[in-house]
């Protein structure tokens, strides 16, 4: 009897490769809560880098419009890979506005909703916790993005450390179908096929 049969990817080989991408996860995790302003400046720089290779094969794809999408792409990557800093600041100042503006029309929609006569506990407490949020990120970007990449790192990590968990589980049921599967063949004589 198969435990997994319904998951064919989990082979030995594969379950290594696994358990390597869960402790990346681990490691990037760690490293991200431990120095989240350098892991933020990296990872912006990265996505700055990416962005000026896509802006140049952009450009030279040269599509009718793609001209245009490549210089705005190649722009906005220069300034992401040449002003990490700011880049940073800009994007959580983008997303408290982006939060803040959701927690009004959260609350709004619950005006809406208590109007129907349905509880709504949990739409404004979610709309005072968006838009409370946003507000700090606007007010303080540089401390909202340092406080994000550090619960992002412990989730990370926390999440990685649980996928080790689940797959050294799975290969133990691996290695035990294996067992069973090899005893079972052993038991099958060629007397008892043949009836």
């Amino acid at each position: 009897m198969k435990i997994f049969p319904f998951i064919p990817l989990f082979t030995a080989q594969n379950m290594r490769n696994l358990q390597m991408q869960a402790g990346w996860m681990v490691l990037f995790g760690v490293l991200l809560a431990l120095f989240p302003t350098q892991t933020a400046m990296f990872l912006t720089m990265a996505f700055g880098f990416f962005l000026l290779v896509n802006g140049i094969v952009t450009l030279f794809a040269g599509f009718r419009g793609s001209i245009a999408v490549g210089v705005v792409v190649l722009l906005i990557g220069g300034f992401f890979l040449f002003r990490p800093g700011f880049a940073d600041v800009a994007a959580m100042v983008l997303l408290g506005g982006f939060l803040a503006g959701t927690g009004v029309l959260q609350f709004l929609a619950a005006t809406r909703i208590k109007q129907a006569g349905v509880p709504v506990a949990e739409v404004v407490l979610s709309a005072l916790f968006s838009f409370v949020l946003g507000i700090l990120f606007v007010v303080a970007p540089f401390a909202g993005l340092q406080a994000l990449m550090i619960v992002i790192g412990v989730l990370l990590a926390i999440f990685g450390i649980a996928e080790l968990a689940l797959f050294r589980q799975i290969a133990k049921g691996l290695a035990a179908t294996q067992t069973a599967d090899a005893t079972t063949l052993k038991n099958v004589t060629p007397d008892s096929e043949s009836r």
